[in-house]
């Protein structure tokens, strides 16, 4: 019902997994450009799909937010939870 508290919990279910498994997200980013194309376009439309979800709520959620700038913050917070875990910054 809420998009903020909405987004205040995937934020905090994704940076629990991503500190729980920094394999996966660090195989993503390395290795998503090694796949066969079928793949590639799979992986691609699900991050999209994703990214999408993300900005949607967000700008639910901050209503002056436009959508563009919801979808490079979505992708700046995903790249900023890899590069903290990697750096062993504690979550």
């Amino acid at each position: 019902g809420d998009p903020a508290r909405s987004l205040v919990a995937l934020i905090d279910a994704f940076v629990t997994r991503s500190f729980a498994n920094p394999e996966l997200a660090r195989l993503y980013y390395t290795e998503r450009h090694n796949l066969p194309d079928t793949d590639a376009v799979l992986l691609y439309n699900i991050q999209r799909s994703t990214v999408e979800s993300w900005a949607g709520l967000a700008v639910a959620a901050r209503p002056g937010l436009t959508l563009g700038r919801a979808r490079y913050a979505v992708h700046a917070a995903f790249a900023l939870a890899v590069d903290i875990r990697q750096l062993g910054l504690p979550g």
